[in-house]
């Protein structure tokens, strides 16, 4: 029984945890942590408490998501960790885009691989060649068509 208790203290913990450091992993080890408490639950008392733990493990798990989905984004603490919601609402759409190689520009967010530039004071959504690129990197388009734009550090 203290091992149901551990297993699903422990998937408590690590929801809490995905709150504070938003990482998506964090969230399914938590879920993990919960089957193996209907597991336990399971070889120790049977079917129906396995399912009840596990239901019960689910809404919890659900419940987190809901809260970091909902209140996370709008927290100051979230907006710092989320992109740029000001870089977001000011994308424009793309109508020549083969004249925007070779241009430079500046990430706007870390982009990993894909996130915000800024050209001539017009921001895109693009990808980086280059895998990560931080924020604040200077970057120069390489390739452009009208689905992405594709660029690598300067």
């Amino acid at each position: 029984m203290s091992l149901i208790f551990i297993l699903l203290f422990v998937a408590l913990l690590l929801f809490l945890l995905e709150l504070i450091v938003p990482s998506g992993l964090i969230g399914v080890v938590g879920f993990m942590f919960i089957c193996g408490a209907s597991v336990a639950a399971y070889f120790n008392f049977g079917p129906a408490p396995a399912i009840a733990v596990f239901v019960g493990g689910g809404l919890l798990a659900v419940f987190f998501l809901v809260l970091e989905l909902k209140f996370l984004t709008s927290s100051r603490l979230g907006k710092k960790w989320f992109q740029n919601q000001d870089a977001i609402e000011d994308i424009v759409g793309i109508d020549n885009v083969e004249a925007l190689v070779g241009k430079t520009g500046e990430a706007l967010t870390a982009m990993s691989p894909s996130g915000k530039i800024r050209i001539d004071q017009t921001i895109y959504h693009a990808a980086s060649l280059d895998g990560f690129l931080a924020k604040g990197s200077s970057v120069v388009v390489k390739q452009a068509d009208r689905a992405v734009i594709r660029v690598t550090a300067l």
